[in-house]
């Protein structure tokens, strides 16, 4: 059977009642969540770029790797969300960043995807969990500052000397990682970064931000 509809023009009522029911149908509630958490990062990337660059305005683009970029600009970029926390790095170089939310460990994907040392670390680690979680933000952070993802191969780099430490230089790049409640945040530049240099963005502000696009 084929069904077809013919119009020219839907009007504004039904076009949202038809968006809605998309989201019932096609969307779950982490799928819904996830959506709406990248939509806070692009915001926020907004709110960093007119706060601090002085750019008002602005798209961007994705490079045939698929890695973001704004159009006519020298400024980089780099978004990542998980649970309920949204990251969102700028700057004057190519960079990288990565929060994950500390989950329950499968002792399968290390064995899988990392390199042997790696997960032989993490094997033999009380807090398992937390150092496999470290080690893919690190592993993420680079693959994206250099806009490969990890479709680049997660045991292309191995982080098993380093994963303990908060700020350090390896494979021509500098990094910088941070534990916090249930999170792992990492960095990956061709700037030097330190621990202080992760802001928290004030809130207040970013709603008066939010509220002058209104």
């Amino acid at each position: 059977m084929i069904y077809v509809l013919f119009t020219q023009l839907f009007d504004k009522e039904l076009t949202d009642r038809i968006v809605n029911a998309e989201k019932k149908i096609f969307f779950t509630e982490k799928e819904k969540r996830g959506k709406e958490l990248t939509l806070i990062g692009r915001t926020l990337l907004g709110y960093i770029l007119e706060k601090h660059y002085g750019i008002k305005g602005f798209s961007y683009k994705y490079s045939e790797n698929g890695k973001p970029y704004i159009e006519n600009s020298d400024v980089f970029f780099s978004i990542s969300h998980s649970g309920e926390m949204v990251t969102c790095c700028v700057s004057d170089r190519e960079i990288g960043c990565d929060i994950q939310k500390i989950e329950e460990f499968n002792p399968k994907i290390p064995e899988r995807f990392f390199t042997a040392k790696e997960a032989e670390i993490i094997k033999n680690h009380e807090s398992k969990a937390r150092v496999f979680t470290r080690i893919w933000t690190l592993k993420e952070s680079i693959l994206k500052k250099r806009g490969i993802g990890i479709s680049g191969g997660l045991d292309t780099y191995c982080f098993a000397d380093n994963c303990f430490s908060d700020a350090f230089t390896d494979y021509g790049c500098n990094f910088v990682s941070c534990s916090f409640c249930e999170y792992e945040f990492s960095v990956c530049s061709e700037e030097k970064y330190d621990f202080e240099d992760i802001l928290l963005v004030d809130e207040e502000d970013f709603k008066k931000y939010i509220d002058g696009l209104n």
